[in-house]
């Protein structure tokens, strides 16, 4: 009688090479009571892209200036062949 083998470990997922990835992000709350966000997307870990926005310094304000950011970002990554919109609804933070 043979013992049964465990099934082998799945390979750990790869990432795509060919996706924008995250590779900074900051936020900075001015003195003023606004504050500025800044996002840089990166491709292939050479090419980078830079969004950065200036809002109310709020949740919603925050939330609002950072997703501006990388919206900014993605337009520059797509040389602006892709038009993208920046639907705000209600934030509940």
């Amino acid at each position: 009688m043979s013992t049964p083998t465990p099934p082998s470990p799945s390979p750990a997922p790869q990432t795509p090479p060919d996706r924008l990835k995250f590779a900074e992000y900051v936020m900075d709350r001015l003195p003023s009571g606004r504050c500025k966000a800044r996002v840089v997307l990166s491709w292939q870990g050479e090419e980078l892209f830079e969004g950065v926005c200036e809002g109310l310094t709020s949740p919603e304000g925050e939330l609002r200036c950072s997703a501006q950011a990388c919206v900014t970002a993605l337009t520059e990554a797509v040389e602006g062949k892709i038009k993208f919109d920046l639907q705000i609804g209600r934030a509940h933070v």
